[in-house]
């Protein structure tokens, strides 16, 4: 690089590390930043746990990594500007004013949470998202408060039970954004259990394969009681 760049984040990436926080999960090297000519991508993937961030601030940078606890430091009310001093350092204005130095790493993260978002959304997408699981609450916390920052009127929620994964997805007139939040304990209700399917009306109901099974007993209990025990002295003539 020939100089210092700036690289302006919108102020919500304050918040992914406490999103992270609960798992203790990224540390170092945690939050990847690109840009092109479409925009810029902030993304935070640990586990199942993932967030993606972009706006539609352009520019030239090839992915990078910082640490999401130097961004933290950051007033969340307000853009978040980057000063890239060197290609392994910059500098970041805290919400106390005073400036901070941040370790810059190029590069990517090792599981993108971009890839994972696409999968996720393909599953909610497909109607696949029905079920019940628990999570750890602080998660939530974390992203209602991140939602809320970018001045998001409405969130979207899903369950993508594949995943075992919450997603939680808003966009304002500036900043879209994807959360996802992965279940601790994962239960999916059996079709084939009592009353899993009480609803007649509903077309998934599994009662046609069990009256089939039944229909088919019955059919067969019929046949050996016909002939097999008949002797001719049972004949009336």
């Amino acid at each position: 690089m020939s100089g210092p760049s700036t690289i302006v984040l919108p102020g919500i990436v304050a918040h992914l590390e406490r999103f992270l926080r609960p798992l203790a999960a990224t540390s170092g090297d945690g939050v990847e930043i690109h840009q092109d000519a479409r925009g810029t991508t902030v993304s935070a993937c640990e586990g199942r746990h993932a967030a993606t961030i972009t706006t539609r601030t352009a520019g030239s940078l090839e992915p990078i990594l910082v640490d999401p606890a130097a961004l933290a430091a950051a007033d969340p009310s307000r853009p978040v500007k980057l000063y890239r001093i060197s290609p392994t350092s910059g500098a970041i204005v805290q919400a106390s004013g005073e400036l901070a130095t941040v370790t810059i790493t190029p590069g990517k993260l090792p599981q993108s949470a971009r890839d994972l978002t696409d999968v996720v959304e393909g599953e909610i997408a497909s109607g696949s998202t029905r079920a019940v699981f628990e999570l750890d609450p602080r998660h939530l916390l974390a992203v209602a408060e991140a939602i809320i920052a970018i001045g998001a009127e409405k969130v979207t929620v899903s369950i993508a039970p594949r995943w075992n994964v919450l997603a939680c997805m808003a966009e304002s007139a500036d900043v879209a954004v994807s959360f996802l939040v992965a279940g601790e304990t994962f239960t999916e209700p059996d079709a084939g259990e009592p009353g899993a399917a009480v609803d007649g009306d509903d077309p998934l109901a599994f009662t046609i394969g069990e009256r089939k099974q039944t229909t088919r007993q019955s059919a067969g209990s019929r046949k050996p009681t016909a002939a097999p025990d008949l002797r001719l002295d049972d004949l009336p003539f």
